[in-house]
């Protein structure tokens, strides 16, 4: 099962960036993300779902002790490990589907051919790659502590409120972003790569 979920991850982001690269606007990628399943945004919908579960107890596993009752704990079946695994393929999806296009979404906004966009245009990558690492810092400190102190429920909560958070961001910018028009076919890497391979 954690293969199956690595290898989904995993795709998750390949597909979205291709798609994107040859079809939509980095944007509209986004949008399309968002907008084309059921609101809110998988990755919201994922971290809702974990929380619901963790706060409801008929939607989880008898609470147990690992260190001290290790072997007798129950595991989750049925429609509670469906629940489950379902939340976790939904952020796994909203996280696929975010993380390519945002980061190139950014990119576009600058202008390559100009000398002191250019240079901001690293200072943007610089900033939002510390960006990133300074949210895994907190998701892996204080959100563990909230965790334990408060509750998985109300540390899944406060990850949906962040997601909600950055998409009222993203979405009131809209109307002012620079989009890159669409080119070339989905198609065409994937095949570059696979007559490459036969050629070594």
């Amino acid at each position: 099962m954690l293969y199956s979920f690595l290898l989904f991850s995993y795709n998750c982001f390949l597909a979205p960036k291709e798609l994107r690269n040859s079809h939509m606007k980095n944007i509209q990628s986004f949008f399309f993300e968002v907008f084309t399943t059921i609101n809110p945004p998988p990755m919201l919908q994922g971290f809702i779902l974990l929380s619901v579960q963790a706060h409801l107890p008929q939607l989880r596993p008898p609470s147990c002790d690992m260190v001290s009752d290790g072997v007798d704990c129950v595991e989750a079946k049925g429609y509670k490990a469906l629940i489950f695994f379902l939340a976790l393929y939904l952020v796994a999806l909203g996280s696929g589907c975010l993380k390519p296009n945002i980061i190139s979404h950014g990119a576009d906004q600058f202008k390559k051919e100009d000398p002191k966009q250019s240079k901001k245009l690293s200072t943007y990558f610089n900033v939002a790659y510390f960006a990133f690492c300074i949210g895994e810092l907190l998701a892996l400190t204080v959100l563990v502590w909230v965790q334990t102190h408060s509750g998985m429920d109300v540390g899944f909560g406060v990850s949906a409120a962040a997601m909600a958070v950055g998409l009222i961001c993203l979405i009131s910018g809209s109307f002012s972003y620079r989009n890159k028009p669409p080119k070339g076919s989905i198609f065409t890497p994937f095949a570059q790569v696979i007559s490459f391979s036969f050629l070594l």
